[in-house]
């Protein structure tokens, strides 16, 4: 009986630790009782005439301890060689590949039991993806992961694929590498002929700490000229503007004191096909400039270059009609 509870509690200690040594003990001392019980019975019946039953009976203790301890063995052997089940492998991989963001799963190590697994997990996505982005994505992949293996401890890395990245995609993420650089915009890239061969031409903006000199501006643009050409080979022509990165500046909401501003965006807004209705209108002032942002109503299923094309008119207008007005952002929703 004493050996019964403590089989019991160095289980339930196993189980907590996911200890093998304490798992090995539990099962030694299931032995001696196993061993008893078969010594017990073996001994009754050969008392009861059957003298064969002692040597059968060490037989089965024997086949049992050998049974059991070429699993612990097998268990502790791939512990120590970083085994894993292999159901869990394909499991892992493949809820990595589905999680949102990820283009590909290209590495995953599992070890560990299935009681606690441990899986290191490299994942691809978009290059020009923003470090909160990748972020995101490694919680997408965790997550994934812990419906399919509860309980696991879970590592990823997030690398940039360029596989299916285009022309444009591959530029902004090569000037985007570039140490100053904040933030890259802008970026045009367009395929042309001289004297019967084709090139490239890529223009981009990138912005800088406003501190940065003309020198130092200076060099960080051929530095991202030469990885733009470096990046996507051949014949390319690269030009940038550097651009100081504006801080956070102080406004005035002065929506209520223009009205002749409201009524023109409202106006201008409607004269297009795509626009159904104006519903918000907000104007701020900052440093004597204007700021316009319109919230405008289309058809659910309008294709995103019309929006795009009628919000370029409608600003293109407000510039027109007052030259005060700076930048104005036309917001699309259904109606």
């Amino acid at each position: 009986m004493i050996d019964v509870i403590r089989v019991r509690y160095l289980t339930a200690a196993a189980r907590a630790a996911s200890s093998e040594a304490l798992r090995a003990g539990a099962l030694n001392f299931s032995f001696d009782i196993g061993t008893a019980v078969v010594a017990l019975a073996s001994l009754l019946l050969v008392n009861a005439g059957f003298d064969r039953a002692d040597p059968i009976g060490a037989l089965v203790v024997a086949a049992a301890v050998a049974v059991a301890a070429w699993r612990l063995g097998k268990r502790s052997v791939d512990v120590l060689m970083d085994r894993a089940p292999e159901v869990s492998l394909g499991a892992i991989q493949a809820a990595a590949s589905e999680a949102a963001g990820v283009t590909e799963a290209r590495r995953v190590r599992v070890r560990g039991s299935d009681d606690q697994l441990f899986a290191d997990v490299t994942v691809a996505a978009g290059r020009t993806a923003s470090l909160e982005r990748a972020h995101d994505i490694a919680e997408n992949v965790e997550r994934a992961i812990a419906r399919v293996a509860p309980g696991a401890d879970v590592v990823v890395h997030v690398e940039p694929t360029s596989e299916t990245a285009d022309l444009l995609e591959r530029a902004q993420a090569a000037a985007s590498r570039q140490e100053g650089v904040r933030e890259v915009h802008n970026v045009l890239v367009r395929l042309f002929e001289r004297e019967g061969q084709e090139r490239l031409h890529v223009t981009l903006h990138a912005k800088v700490e406003p501190s940065a000199s003309l020198g130092a501006a200076h060099d960080l643009s051929d530095r991202i000229e030469r990885a733009v050409t470096q990046e996507l080979g051949g014949d390319v022509r690269v030009d940038t503007h550097i651009e100081p990165l504006r801080p956070a500046t102080t406004g005035d909401d002065v929506t209520s004191r223009r009205p002749d501003i409201v009524d023109a965006v409202r106006r201008i807004a409607l004269q297009e096909e795509d626009v159904l209705d104006c519903h918000e209108v907000l104007v701020t002032e900052a440093g004597g400039e204007l700021s316009i942002v319109a919230h405008v109503g289309g058809r659910g299923n309008l294709a995103l270059a019309r929006i795009h094309e009628a919000s370029e008119r409608i600003e293109s207008a407000l510039h027109a009609i007052r030259p005060e007005i700076g930048p104005v952002l036309i917001h699309f929703e259904p109606a």
